[in-house]
């Protein structure tokens, strides 16, 4: 009797000792698995859009009624969006995007948001501070952000948004 109570007294303690082992074998497996999770995460790939210059807007018809984003200290925009479309380059490509129709409306039909396959964006203007340029166009402090498809910041710029037709 004396030998069964001490066999079951090591069962129940090396029990409890296995499952403390459990315990900790998870919580190494939980720490490993989400060190491997942010090892495979790629780091966003920054962007630089290239200059929208004359040249390229004849070339890609990219005229008429809309809006454009020119960062500050640049001259030529990187950004045209035409109604339902925008449009910006990179690495000698024109990236082209939708307008995002559950957004905000801009002025000339465009949207505040233009969704791509690889690339969503979002301007936005401080109309507070708008100045008209013509009859028919302005020129407003504004903002440009271009995210990638893990919606990580790629692009960000302040400059102004002009908006003509």
């Amino acid at each position: 009797m004396k030998i069964l109570t001490v066999l079951t007294g090591a069962l129940i303690i090396a029990g409890c000792a296995q499952g403390d082992a459990s315990a900790d074998r998870a919580g190494e497996d939980e720490r490993d698995i989400a060190m491997v999770e942010r090892m495979n995460q790629i780091p966003a790939k920054p962007i630089e859009p290239e200059p929208l210059t004359h040249a390229v807007s004849e070339a890609h018809d990219l005229s008429g009624a809309g809006c454009d984003f020119v960062p500050e200290g640049q001259s030529d925009p990187v950004l045209i969006a035409l109604g339902g479309r925008a449009y910006f380059k990179l690495e000698d490509e024109m990236v082209v995007l939708t307008g995002d129709t559950a957004a905000q409306s801009m002025p000339y039909g465009g949207w505040s948001r233009y969704v791509g396959l690889t690339n969503w964006l979002e301007f936005s203007r401080d109309s507070s501070a708008q100045t008209a340029a013509s009859e028919e166009s302005w020129t407003a402090p504004g903002q440009l952000v271009i995210h990638d498809a893990k919606e990580r910041v790629v692009y960000r710029a302040s400059g102004a948004v002009e908006c003509g037709a």
